[in-house]
């Protein structure tokens, strides 16, 4: 077949079928939001949902949401002693995600969830940060420690917070962990999860 007939053929194939060879039609930043959110079959034995964490004060949507962002977040999603929720931001431009990630790091942040984790467990605990860092998932994350510590002494839960971005996304894992310390091979293992769909998509 000559070169221009094949070359032809080719073109009226991917007229005829937009969707071939590629993705089709483009999703939004809504819809990349809400695909890219880790789901209880994706985790290590995950098998429940309870009720998400409160939006307000300190909800990452709510930062999200001001940065500009489209946003969509999970229900509290159990998996063995565990629990994790995730909150995905999409933004237009790097500036608005930039803003975004500086405040979902920044210490009043990390204060006001301090004061919401106090107030939820009535005032009696003492809820300690440990020193921010990361694990080098994404062009940038931020791990922030919360330690719940009751009697003045001994650690009851940790909170661990992690802020990921990657692309035009930005995602805020939480997980909770009751009595054990989460360790870092588990830590690594839930940021991985949550991080592969937003490379996918963003």
């Amino acid at each position: 077949m000559p070169k221009c007939l094949l070359a032809a053929a080719f073109l009226l194939l991917l007229v005829a079928c937009p969707a071939c060879g590629g993705s089709g039609k483009a999703l939004s930043d809504g819809q990349i939001a809400t695909q890219s959110l880790i789901t209880t079959g994706d985790l290590p034995g995950g098998d429940d949902e309870e009720s998400g964490l409160p939006p307000e004060p300190c909800g990452p949507v709510l930062i999200f949401e001001r940065a500009g962002g489209r946003s969509n977040e999970t229900e509290l999603l159990v998996f063995g002693e565990e629990r994790v929720q995730e909150a995905i931001g999409v933004f237009s431009d790097t500036a608005a995600m930039d803003s975004a990630y500086r405040r979902l790091t920044a210490r009043p942040h990390f204060e006001c969830i301090r004061g919401s984790i106090a107030e939820f467990n009535a005032g009696e605990e003492a809820v300690e940060l440990e020193p921010v860092r990361s694990l080098g998932l994404g062009e940038k994350d931020t791990l922030e420690r919360f330690l719940l510590v009751g009697g003045g002494t001994q650690t009851q839960s940790y909170v661990d917070l992690e802020a990921i971005q990657t692309g035009r996304c930005l995602a805020s894992v939480i997980l909770l962990s009751e009595a054990d310390p989460p360790t870092d091979t588990l830590i690594t293992e839930v940021s991985t999860t949550a991080l592969e769909p937003l490379e996918d998509n963003c």
